[in-house]
């Protein structure tokens, strides 16, 4: 029987998926989920006219690669696209429910643009991902919207509530909402607090995309009142960690001292 078991995950998945797309199935032995989607992804590979690969990775001896891509739970497919995950399917689904997955993640011209898109913006190449994104906007691609308002954030963000204003919420939304309207604000405008010197230059900084210097002020700031403006330091540092992510080198150098300020 044909092994799809990973050998070289830079070659057989990040540099292959620059050709077509690969599938890459994190499991283990132990995993009962895993022993019933592992055969029906492993036959859907083998189809004649597949256009994606399959690469296997048993999170037991791979726990480097579990960690590195956020697995929290087995079984779970990840679709990598010219280097980037563009989809991900935690758990397992009965054969039909795959086909239908597989088919609505597959390539297409719209989804190429939105792929291309988030490996710019992931890349910190917002400006040239935003044609990309707004291509797949306009064909209707439910993820484009959230990707568009996080590449243009800092440079449309008036354009960035609009847009927000007609995607679902959800927390990483409000994390763009809540940046978007801060740097549409005029730090200056509360009232008299020690808080509000340090805010500002936490504004300030974020408006330079300097998030050390901003993280710095704005944590300064709710040291100082934290009740200032109705907490906007604490959420808009809440929002900055969002934007960054959980495993960003800043949000973890800067949450023990938010917490802190908090306490």
């Amino acid at each position: 029987m044909r092994s799809f078991e990973v050998n070289d995950f830079e070659q057989d998945v990040v540099l292959a998926s620059e050709q077509q797309p690969v599938l890459v199935d994190f499991w283990a032995h132990w995993c009962g989920p895993c022993r019933v989607l592992g055969p029906i992804v492993e036959k859907l590979a083998q189809e004649p006219d597949v256009a994606w690969t399959l690469v296997k990775v048993d999170t037991d001896q791979h726990p480097d690669l579990s960690q590195r891509f956020g697995i929290r739970g087995i079984p779970n497919l990840k679709l990598f696209y010219r280097g980037a995950v563009v989809a991900e399917l935690p758990g397992a689904l009965p054969e039909q429910e795959l086909r239908q997955w597989l088919g609505e993640q597959l390539p297409s011209p719209a989804k190429e643009a939105l792929w291309q898109g988030i490996a710019l913006v992931e890349q910190g190449e917002e400006g040239q991902a935003l044609p990309f994104l707004q291509q797949a906007q306009a064909a209707g691609l439910t993820d484009a919207a959230v990707w568009l308002a996080q590449a243009q954030v800092f440079t449309q963000p008036q354009d960035t509530l609009d847009l927000l204003e007609h995607a679902g919420l959800s927390d990483g939304e409000n994390a763009l909402r809540t940046l978007a309207q801060t740097l549409l604000d005029d730090p200056l405008q509360g009232p008299a607090s020690p808080a509000r010197e340090p805010y500002a230059a936490g504004v300030e900084a974020l408006r330079n995309k300097d998030f050390a210097a901003s993280l710095d002020w704005l944590i300064l700031s709710v040291s100082l009142d934290k009740k200032y403006r109705d907490e906007l330091a604490r959420k808009v540092v809440v929002a900055i960690f969002q934007f960054l992510g959980a495993t960003h080198p800043l949000t973890a150098e800067h949450r023990r001292a938010f917490s802190m300020a908090l306490y």
